[in-house]
């Protein structure tokens, strides 16, 4: 199974961060990240960024399957 295609299956269950698909399909962080940017490119799917409180970055982006 690609890396892509267990993106896709992730994101069936609702949109999530690069950090959780990460988690749910046991793949690399990195990896992900950057098979998401060409996803994004791609149209695949979309992402929206969101401001975060507390330590650490302040935002991230939350990906989700292309309607």
């Amino acid at each position: 199974m690609t890396v892509r295609s267990k993106i896709l299956e992730a994101l069936q269950a609702g949109p999530a961060t690069s950090t959780e698909i990460a988690d749910k399909t046991g793949e690399m962080r990195g990896r992900v990240k950057v098979a998401l940017v060409t996803m994004v490119k791609r149209n695949m799917v979309s992402r929206e960024k969101i401001v975060r409180e507390g330590k650490g970055p302040k935002s991230q982006y939350c990906y989700k399957l292309e309607e």
